[in-house]
């Protein structure tokens, strides 16, 4: 089974994106979208990051470290991805705004039909190979078909049937974790990850590329003149991206069996996964030092309120 993984690998990422954006869809009400029509500053510094700060981020590690093509389109398209259902639980740990959160996130998520392919094509089109075709409209009809149809599935069951939407959209989340496991197993087993195989820099590269993004998130902030809550929010959103719909576009463009895009592929796949993992470490972070302060300003609850733990 694990030895013909390429050959259904996309129908894998497909179901996980699916899964995912359902359950992220049965938490989300409309309430949500008003807040961020409100104050749209938060979403216009996370767009910002996303298409201009963050490509500018990964091309300038790119250069000055001289990675490989196949890393360097790799920390691209991270910064192309929008917010996942990761950056709204670690919102609510760190007691931001969890409302504008998972509103930024589905706004960023339906952005991205157009966003990912302009920073593909503007920033990272040099290294494709000349025979190279970027399938702009596959693109928009993964994310439409694995994304925003799931998204709003799960919206309209949470309208219509809240109680039965949590129970569902915890399995469903239940159920994509599972198969992000059995894909980052069958990845190594075929041969897609070999930690070994890739240089010091490269893993610096993506780490630098975390913890530089949340500074620059800061920075912008302060520009932006963003309330702490919508600092905090803005940060993690930045950091934490939707890795399974990374997954879903690097099978779609650099298919596993595809002559002269396997090695881009392979190297994508690995700053995807790597990055997914060196970002929850960054949410941690970034987690500890909002709840130091807290601590030091009088606040020692323990955790989120009940009333917003029942959505998770």
């Amino acid at each position: 089974m694990i030895a013909r993984f390429p050959e259904y690998e996309l129908y894998v990422t497909s179901a996980l994106c699916v899964l995912a954006l359902f359950g992220m869809g049965t938490t989300l009400t409309g309430h949500a979208f008003r807040g961020v029509a409100a104050r749209p500053r938060c979403l216009v510094l996370i767009l910002v990051s996303q298409l201009i700060v963050g490509p500018m981020i990964a091309v300038g590690l790119s250069e000055l470290l001289y990675l490989p093509p196949g890393i360097a389109v790799g920390l691209l398209l991270v910064t192309a991805l929008p917010g996942g259902l990761f950056s709204n639980i670690f919102t609510l740990y760190a007691k931001g705004s969890i409302a504008l959160s998972v509103s930024a996130t589905a706004v960023c998520t339906m952005a991205s039909m157009v966003t990912t392919t302009i920073v593909l094509e503007a920033w990272g089109g040099h290294h494709f190979p000349d025979d190279f075709q970027m399938p702009a409209w596959q693109l928009v009809y993964d994310i439409c078909v694995s994304l925003l149809l799931p998204l709003i599935v799960g919206m309209s069951l949470r309208r219509h049937a809240p109680n039965r939407a949590m129970k569902l959209g915890r399995w469903a989340v239940r159920t994509a974790t599972a198969l992000l496991v059995f894909y980052i197993v069958a990845s190594v087993q075929t041969g897609r990850i070999n930690l070994s195989a890739y240089a010091f820099p490269i893993h610096l590269s993506i780490v630098l590329l975390v913890t530089i993004q949340s500074y620059a998130c800061n920075f912008l902030s302060w520009i932006f003149r963003l309330t702490v809550l919508e600092r905090v929010t803005s940060q993690i959103e930045v950091v934490i991206r939707n890795i399974h719909l990374g997954l879903l576009l690097n099978a779609s463009l650099f298919p596993f069996a595809s002559e002269g895009s396997d090695h881009i592929g392979t190297g994508v796949l690995f700053v995807l996964l790597y990055y997914g993992a060196a970002s929850i470490v960054g949410g941690f972070a970034i987690v500890g030092v909002r709840r130091f302060d807290l601590y030091r300003l009088g606040d020692r609850h323990p955790g989120p309120p009940p009333s917003e733990l029942r959505d998770w």
